[in-house]
């Protein structure tokens, strides 16, 4: 009783076919998840950024402040009045510098969680896909045994097995 390679070589095409399907779209789920976590990590390290860049505008600003205060006790003004408003006007200007800092980092940060969704959104639709090819390969190689069997039961009769060979004179 022999096996029949027609019928076994459909199994086995179909099956492996399917399985690449599969694994493709892993693959591909995996580098869109990659490349979302890598725009994560560029977003965290602009995010530290923005901060230095803060922290290093209120150190400007403060260093302004006291050498106007300084500038104006070493000639006698009183603090007060204009030097008062010279250090309310530093003190605006630092705080518009710090919003227009964040203002940016928030623009991009927005842009790049967008984009990390869209990245991790492509990668399940490709898994997905990948599985709904795969299952149709599946599909398609069992219908294609069926049809075999169909003809299989017309040359040899009726109970004819697609895989084993014994009762069709062969």
């Amino acid at each position: 009783m022999g096996m029949d390679p027609i019928s076994l070589g459909m199994v086995g095409l179909s099956g492996f076919k399917a399985y690449q399907q599969y694994e493709a779209g892993n693959e591909a789920k995996q580098v869109y998840y990659n490349q979302a976590g890598e725009i994560a990590q560029q977003t965290a390290y602009a995010q530290r950024m923005a901060l230095e860049e803060m922290k290093d505008i209120n150190r400007e600003g403060g260093a302004a402040q006291s050498q106007a205060v300084a500038a104006a006790g070493k000639s006698g003004l009183r603090v007060a009045g204009s030097v008062q408003t010279l250090s309310q006007a530093i003190s605006a200007k630092v705080e518009r510098q710090k919003a227009l800092v964040g203002m940016k980092f928030g623009e991009m940060a927005r842009q790049n969680a967008f984009q990390i969704d869209q990245y991790r959104t492509t990668g399940r639709r490709m898994k997905k896909a990948s599985q709904i090819e795969a299952f149709g390969s599946l599909l398609t190689g069992g219908m294609a045994l069926a049809q075999r069997k169909e003809l299989l039961d017309e040359k040899y009769g009726k109970g004819t097995s697609l895989f084993f060979t014994k009762g069709r004179g062969a």
